[in-house]
């Protein structure tokens, strides 16, 4: 009689959680999360600064493998300013002086470059953002910021309905930079660091 009781209390107790869960809508805004921001400098007072027809066309390169410069690029895309933004990411840029998200380049598992496979993610490939301002009527690159690698490091977090990926290591390892010396781009408190791109 007992273990009757103890199935049925069981099954009762596994019905009203599914029944809970159903109810419980996932709104995980997992999208932003491994994203990574490049920031091309318009402020004099962090360093030598990019104008507004500089950063007109820039130019973003994705290479199936790392040291970005030596390989040929697999995928490109030109972005044109101003950048449209998906919306998945305004929460994370509302945290940003209004005047630094002009000149955002986003990088995602899934944009600007469709996801690459079920599995794939951004830290699978190397990068190169190039900065080509239009010269007599053409883009020509004259500014490059390359990337060999991103490390990404993420857990899935939950409340036994509903479990939400975050991402709780971002770097990116330069081209010409010690490896020993990534840049580090971890989030805080959901506030976006960007990787600063100033005018050589």
């Amino acid at each position: 009689m007992k273990t009757l009781l103890r199935c049925f209390l069981l099954s009762f107790g596994l019905a009203a959680l599914a029944g809970c869960c159903a109810n419980n809508t996932c709104n995980c805004q997992d999208l932003p999360e491994d994203a990574i921001y490049f920031q091309l400098n318009q402020d004099p007072l962090r360093g030598k600064v990019f104008s507004d027809t500089d950063i007109d066309t820039v130019y973003l390169l994705r290479y199936s493998k790392a040291r970005p410069l030596s390989k040929r690029a697999t995928d490109s895309i030109a972005l044109r300013r101003p950048l449209r933004r998906n919306s998945a990411y305004l929460p994370r840029l509302a945290r940003l002086n209004p005047r630094d998200t002009t000149s955002l380049v986003i990088l995602s598992n899934t944009s600007p470059f469709p996801a690459s496979g079920p599995t794939r993610k951004l830290s699978d490939f190397g990068y190169a953002l190039l900065v080509a301002p239009y010269e007599r009527g053409r883009p020509r690159a004259r500014y490059v910021l390359a990337l060999d690698s991103v490390q990404l490091r993420g857990q899935f977090k939950g409340d036994g309905c509903c479990s939400c990926y975050q991402n709780t290591a971002k770097r990116v390892f330069l081209t010409g930079k010690p490896a020993a010396s990534p840049e580090d781009l971890t989030e805080t408190g959901g506030t976006p660091q960007p990787l600063l791109f100033k005018r050589p």
